[in-house]
């Protein structure tokens, strides 16, 4: 699933850590100047989004998304993925949402 991402910012400069880490190279669909433009391509389908909660909370688009809490993965700081819900018992939707909390939750090499 490719991946919306700000293009600067704390919640951008701990993914990239974060990806760093696990030796990864995630596809990418957008990067954004804003959290609300990611909200909003999350919002149209184009792939998982990466927000910090508050802007989940108190942003545009509240309504509508499937969140997945990135817990310390990313540090102590409250970010998570979104993804637009539309079919949410989807079984195609499920695999997703399970493998980005199995990514999310996964040890980096060597630790």
């Amino acid at each position: 699933m490719p991946l919306i991402l700000p293009r600067t910012g704390l919640a951008r400069s701990r993914f990239d850590s974060w990806v760093k880490s696990r030796n990864v190279t995630p596809v990418i669909a957008a990067e954004t100047e804003g959290n609300e433009a990611v909200m909003a391509l999350a919002a149209l389908g184009l792939g998982i989004g990466l927000v910090p909660k508050i802007v989940l909370d108190y942003g545009p688009y509240k309504e509508g998304f499937i969140c997945h809490n990135a817990g310390n993965a990313l540090g102590y700081y409250d970010i998570g993925f979104i993804q637009r819900s539309v079919f949410s018992g989807n079984e195609r939707q499920r695999a997703v949402r399970n493998a980005v909390d199995e990514i999310l939750h996964l040890t980096p090499r060597g630790e």
